[in-house]
């Protein structure tokens, strides 16, 4: 029998609210650490050059032994906007923004869960996950 009490479910309420913002924030702060991935700068790089030349790469304008050989760029969406990021804010601003976008993926997993699931629950499932995609 659920319980009725006004007072109990705004209790309820509250604490749900803190550890759905301890989560996110615990997940925002995981995913704000030194960049450790060298592909980053190739990445960038790419980016600004097709910003610069106005078209995506057709062969691969790095590898002096391929030089001849069709390419296809499957990241040249995430490369430009890396690119104009980077420009804007640096190596800060692209951290923030994927730690931002690590919280918010995690938020709407959270709010994915079956109605009636209990919400303590799905926020200490989702701990050790948080803590594994931590850089």
């Amino acid at each position: 029998m659920p319980d009725l009490n006004p007072s109990r479910r705004f209790a309820q309420s509250i604490i749900d609210g803190f550890l759905v913002v301890g989560l996110l924030a615990l997940a925002f702060l995981l995913g704000c650490f030194l960049q450790k991935d060298a592909d980053i700068w190739w990445h960038l790089k790419t980016g600004q050059m097709i910003l610069e030349r106005g078209e995506l790469p057709e062969k691969d304008w790095f590898t002096f032994t391929s030089t001849d050989r069709d390419w296809i760029d499957l990241h040249w969406l995430f490369q430009i906007t890396a690119a104009k990021l980077y420009s804007l804010g640096g190596m800060e601003l692209l951290t923030a923004i994927s730690a931002s976008l690590g919280a918010l993926a995690v938020a709407v997993m959270l709010a994915a869960r079956r109605a009636g699931w209990s919400l303590p629950v799905a926020v200490a499932c989702w701990f050790p996950a948080v803590f594994l995609l931590a850089g």
